[in-house]
């Protein structure tokens, strides 16, 4: 078994390939100087578009934007069900199984999906988002990752 960072290299590696397969929206962000990690294509999605990826409905990969989007931390999403950052309104939660399903083999996109969202004073507001969840293929496991993007705050 190799380290952790040739692992999560490898991970990387596969999320790009998918996201050029299906012409998933991604843009790589600008690099820091001290990157986190020695392998160029982990650190284009750390600093990227928000994209994050699940195996077996527990999150294995999120980058900076997307703990942006939803209000925690990298480590505090890393290794957590999926589910929890589900949108939580209209049929998508109840639909989800099919939707990841069917996202095994092409992608499915969500538009305008809302859910509740904690913020830093303790309030809740409503977040709205897009996302693309698409396959790719790690390990041999065709897994699902998102790429999301921010719309603003529900207003009703």
């Amino acid at each position: 078994m190799g380290s952790i960072a040739d692992i999560t290299n490898e991970l990387a590696v596969a999320l790009f390939a998918a996201i050029d397969k299906h012409n998933v929206h991604f843009v790589a962000g600008t690099i820091p100087n001290d990157p986190p990690s020695m392998h160029k294509a982990v650190n284009a999605l750390l600093h990227g578009s928000a994209l994050l990826s699940h195996k077996g409905g527990i999150i294995n990969f999120c980058n900076y934007e997307t703990a942006k989007i939803f209000g925690k931390s990298i480590e505090e999403m890393l290794d957590m069900p999926s589910v929890e950052l589900a949108p939580d309104v209209g049929s998508i939660r109840q639909d989800r199984e099919r939707y990841l399903y069917q996202s095994l083999t092409e992608p499915i996109t969500l538009q305008n999906a809302r859910r509740w969202q904690w913020q830093p004073d303790g309030s809740k507001r409503e977040i709205i988002i897009d996302a693309t969840v698409f396959p790719y293929e790690y390990g041999g496991v065709i897994s699902n990752a998102a790429s999301i993007r921010f719309n603003g705050y529900y207003q009703p």
